[in-house]
């Protein structure tokens, strides 16, 4: 799951992963995955560039 508020990182207990965007509060970044450095799309771009990198 991408997210980039706490209400999206209370979700890490049913999801396998938690990626969070650049621009997401702390509470979410701290309980991420991975942390894109960009926001917004740019962000999402990032964390699906990288998944797609790793398969």
């Amino acid at each position: 799951m991408i997210g980039d508020d706490v209400a999206d990182a209370a979700t890490i207990q049913v999801v396998d992963k938690f990626y969070a965007v650049g621009n997401a509060a702390e509470k979410a970044k701290d309980q991420a995955d991975f942390v894109a450095e960009s926001g917004y799309t740019a962000g999402v771009q990032e964390i699906l560039a990288s998944l797609n990198a790793n398969n």
